[in-house]
């Protein structure tokens, strides 16, 4: 610097100062107006984030409740679904009740009444000695390969050396549900 450059005596440190002050704020004025569209439209997004991961949580719940509720279900009724998944035999029912029945007729009836899974309805007439053979067949049904139901009315009629017995089965399978 030369010895007759006066101009740093002649400044004004206080007038120097309050430019550099407005400067500045004027910068941060005009980066907050570019900066506030952004943060507000991040404000709108993160609180559909937030919404949205509310939702997903809930849903996430809802499908671990439900698959909890289908596990427990095979597992009870494992038998069961077993049970109406099998093919059925007109024959083999035929020998199972041989078992426990004298004198079997099995005949088809039409389903009145459309049931969900109901494939198949019989009306069944056969001779027993005593009526404990019938509660010996109901209890052995339940473990019987398909999933069967006696329908009522079941009627008894006394004969002289036996008993005549007139009831329904109902046969269900899943066939839409098979692989």
């Amino acid at each position: 610097m030369s010895k007759n450059d006066k101009s740093l005596e002649e400044a004004d440190i206080l007038k120097i100062l309050i430019y550099s002050f407005s400067f500045v704020a004027l910068c941060a004025i005009l980066i907050l107006f570019l900066i506030m569209p952004f943060l507000k439209e991040y404000k709108i997004q993160y609180s559909r984030l937030a919404t949205q991961q509310i939702q997903n949580t809930k849903a996430l719940n809802e499908l671990q409740t439900l698959e909890k509720v289908i596990d427990d279900f095979k597992k009870i009724n494992t038998q069961k679904l077993a049970q109406i998944n099998a093919e059925f035999s007109q024959k083999e029912l035929l020998e199972f009740m041989k078992n426990y029945f004298d004198d079997i007729k099995i005949n088809l009836t039409p389903i009145k009444k459309e049931q969900e899974y109901l494939k198949y309805q019989f009306g069944v007439s056969v001779k027993m000695k005593n009526p404990q053979a019938f509660y010996s067949f109901l209890n052995d049904l339940q473990k019987y390969k398909n999933l069967i139901e006696i329908s009522t009315p079941i009627e008894f009629k006394s004969e002289e050396k036996h008993i005549n017995l007139k009831f329904k089965i109902k046969v269900f399978y899943a066939q839409a549900i098979q692989k």
